[in-house]
């Protein structure tokens, strides 16, 4: 009988390989370039996680634990915390380690990529965030409608501020324009 994945091992090959993906994206990865890069052999890879799209499936899941936890203790630490300075503190918290915008890139590369998700699981991971975001612009005063507009502009935003932010690295122009979109996201629609 085969002995189950270690969980320990689970995790470090997974934190692994988001700093991985943080580097090379989504839309080239192979497990034997991902396993030479973490010293690993692809079997150990396949017996962690089955197969890539699992793989690819944890990542994403760590990335949105991740950036629920930061949202979440925003909240608990600021109970009358709004979205708009939710969109600041969470870009300043990955701009703080670099490491973590690998949070938004894999969300963002994984919509984007075919190869990388099936369509229902691309489609539940935008209306996950879009439904996240839209109950809080709610909660802020926003209309229903309002708040899912604002909701998904809101992603819209951020997804084009972190490629623009891979693509230039010129954080300081980029923080002032989180800082401008964050006041439309506390103003009231006409």
């Amino acid at each position: 009988m085969a002995r189950p994945p270690a969980p320990e091992r689970r995790d470090e090959i997974l934190e692994l390989a988001i700093a991985y993906l943080a580097q090379n994206g989504l839309a080239n990865l192979t497990m034997r370039n991902l396993a030479t890069a973490l010293g690993a052999t692809t079997s150990v890879i396949f017996y962690q996680f089955g197969s890539k799209e699992k793989l690819v499936e944890a990542a994403l899941t760590r990335a949105r634990e991740a950036n629920l936890a930061m949202l979440e203790d925003l909240r608990s630490t600021d109970a009358n915390a709004t979205v708009a300075q939710a969109f600041v503190a969470i870009w300043d918290w990955w701009m703080r380690e670099p490491p973590r915008l690998a949070y938004s890139r894999l969300n963002m590369e994984a919509m984007m990529t075919d190869a990388a998700l099936s369509d229902e699981a691309r489609e539940e991971l935008l209306s996950y965030w879009i439904d996240y975001f839209s109950h809080w612009l709610v909660e802020d005063g926003h209309s229903p409608a309002d708040a899912r507009t604002l909701s998904t502009l809101l992603l819209a935003a951020q997804t084009g501020l972190t490629v623009d932010l891979i693509s230039t690295g010129d954080r300081e122009r980029l923080r002032t324009s989180v800082t401008h979109f964050s006041r439309l996201l506390g103003a009231p629609l006409p």
